[in-house]
């Protein structure tokens, strides 16, 4: 039966209003071409907060747009992709940095400072961890959960490690302690809020220390698809220390670890220097296909380093000699790096 209104055809296939002017209703708003007007207004001269905010908002919005059409343009036509720009590459220029002609010079330092007679010995590594004495200062008898599980983690990373309670004992005493038991290294982990929140690293007998700031601190209960560690010495990578504190820092670091990975174990663990920080990954590698491909499985803990100070000798706040010390000076410009 017809409608009423005097029409033959139904109302849902009568053409829209938009499609009487010669427009299709289904098409999808060109948004660079409509709102190109958008980016010639200067938000500056708005005084209405809202209606700058919200004029802001679209020309961001413009922006990525025009970014993403553009990139896919370059595609099309074949333009080979350009590296990314970090902060890294504008980097200031420093002349701590290490040139290749000075690396025959740092290998001959290297054969005196107070790592030498480690390296030059098979003798394993020995790593006494304790907690700082914040920890016992604390309402509670014991460093907080987080804390505990995190030095559970370093003891299944760091071989040969032991861990002592602090009680009420001064660094000093623990110090001479561990030169007559023939450790090789003391850390120290320290706390805030019941989590990690600094760490204190002494090489024995002579020193140095470097004092950190723990910015980020992961254990493997927050980690997907997390692997268990083993028992098998884990190879080391050190990666992008390019200045003479960042050689000495990685070599630090190396002391920590046998010098004698064993590879059945598949272990690695990485610290990767980038922007002055220390990021601290430990994972272990499987091959597949026959040796075509290798998938990576983190075992953790994940652990960020910002390096503070770095004192010759052992733990002294008194008399002690700072080799770098970081003071708010140093930061004149965000492309300063010292590593």
């Amino acid at each position: 039966m017809p409608p009423s209104n005097g029409s033959s055809r139904p109302s849902f296939m009568k053409k829209s209003d938009a499609t009487a002017r010669g427009r299709n209703p289904n098409r999808k708003p060109n948004l660079v071409k409509e709102s190109s007007h958008l980016l010639k207004i200067d938000s500056k001269s708005i005084e209405n907060k809202h209606k700058k905010r919200e004029v802001i908002k679209k020309q961001e919005k413009l922006k990525k747009i025009l970014k993403n059409q553009a990139r896919k343009q370059r595609r099309k036509d074949g333009v080979p992709a350009q590296a990314p720009i970090t902060q890294e590459d504008k980097r200031e220029k420093d002349d701590a940095i290490v040139k290749d002609e000075h690396v025959e010079e740092i290998k001959e330092e290297e054969e005196y400072d107070e790592f030498a007679e480690y390296f030059k010995s098979d003798v394993p590594p020995k790593v006494l961890i304790t907690t700082a004495w914040d920890a016992m200062l604390n309402k509670a008898k014991v460093p907080g959960r987080t804390t505990r599980w995190f030095i559970k983690e370093l003891l299944e990373c760091v071989p040969n490690s032991s861990f002592f309670t602090r009680r009420k004992y001064y660094l000093k005493q623990i110090i001479e302690f561990c030169k007559k038991k023939d450790f090789t290294d003391i850390l120290v982990v320290g706390e805030r809020n019941s989590k990690p929140y600094s760490m204190i690293m002494i090489h024995l007998p002579d020193g140095p220390t470097a004092t950190f700031r723990l910015s980020t601190t992961r254990t493997s209960k927050y980690i997907s698809n997390r692997a268990k560690s083993s028992t098998y010495y884990p190879e080391l990578i050190l990666n992008n220390f390019t200045t003479r504190l960042g050689y000495r820092m990685a070599r630090m670091f190396s002391a920590i670890f046998p010098q004698k990975p064993e590879f059945t174990g598949r272990r690695v663990v990485t610290l990767h220097c980038q922007r002055d920080f220390l990021f601290f990954r430990h994972h272990r590698y499987e091959f597949e296909d026959h040796l075509k491909s290798v998938r990576i499985q983190e075992i953790g803990p994940q652990v960020t380093f910002r390096l503070k100070s770095l004192q010759l000798g052992t733990f002294d706040t008194q008399f002690g000699e700072y080799e770098w010390f970081h003071r708010k000076e140093l930061d004149t410009s965000r492309r300063r790096f010292f590593m």
